[in-house]
């Protein structure tokens, strides 16, 4: 059987029911020989297109300057709260025995508006993957991100640079999740741990973080099989904690019950 992949940009749903593993293997064949004619016509000239979508204000935080090396891909930001969500369109695919990979990046800085500091951040995505055909667990779906997260700035001060790498994988095989399924994944890095890690002394936490998320989608196939995935929704968020200390209840009771006494005495004092 000839081997197929193909890496683009959707620009509209997919949904199939296949019954049998023959079906399913003579269906992804047509499907994917379509796909390859989609890009070499329309998707290639989009391809390579970096837009800087700016700065957006989130609830206690800012995202400067974002942007991705792939516009089409990516999709515009739109902001929720502290966190800045996409709607990609992309997928790979690969059939009878072939392995692809597809790739974007995003990157932007991260800045806590006066009075907080980012505690942590997160990143969150989701999408379709499809497996068929007949072939083992070698065929796989993979869905996942590197994060390259820079700390450069704590208490509002900046601090000499931070550097930490994390890949976090989604990955499924034909033998356990045949068929077609969602798939998703959320990672969250704790920024006070990875101060301390490295022996940063703080007050309150870091002020400003410089990120870079690299989306990642690989299929990988056997003669006889196929793999589908797709990445339709992505998120990067913050929490933050303010500053400013808050009284305990307890406290609070206590600077009750001295008004009370005090306003006491000066009536009695009356």
């Amino acid at each position: 059987m000839t081997a197929l992949n193909v890496d683009l940009v959707l620009h509209g749903g997919f949904s199939s029911s296949f019954n049998t593993p023959t079906e399913h293997t003579h269906m992804a064949t047509r499907y994917l020989a379509g796909l390859i004619g989609l890009v070499v016509l329309t998707a290639t000239p989009a391809w390579a297109a970096p837009i800087n979508y700016g700065s957006y204000l989130g609830t206690t935080v800012q995202f400067d300057d974002i942007t991705a090396d792939d516009g089409v891909m990516i999709g515009a930001p739109t902001v929720n709260g502290d966190s800045v969500e996409f709607t990609p369109r992309i997928a790979s695919g690969a059939s009878g025995g072939a392995t692809h990979t597809i790739e974007n990046v995003l990157t932007f800085g991260l800045a806590a508006l006066p009075g907080f500091v980012i505690s942590e951040f997160w990143v969150a995505e989701s999408g379709i993957k499809t497996l068929g055909g007949s072939g083992t667990d070698l065929t796989t779906a993979i869905g996942g991100v590197t994060i390259q997260l820079t700390i450069d700035e704590v208490d509002g001060n900046p601090i000499t640079p931070v550097a930490q790498n994390f890949i976090i994988n989604h990955i499924s095989n034909l033998v356990a999740q045949p068929g077609e399924n969602p798939w998703n994944l959320a990672f969250g890095l704790d920024i006070d741990q990875i101060l301390g890690l490295e022996s940063v002394p703080f007050e309150f936490g870091a002020t400003h973080l410089m990120i870079s998320v690299t989306n990642k989608l690989t299929t990988t196939s056997e003669d006889g099989s196929f793999a589908q995935i797709t990445k339709d929704a992505l998120s990067v968020s913050a929490t933050t904690i303010p500053t400013t200390a808050v009284p305990e209840p307890s406290s609070l009771c206590l600077v009750g019950l001295g008004v009370m006494t005090a306003y006491r005495r000066m009536r009695r004092s009356a």
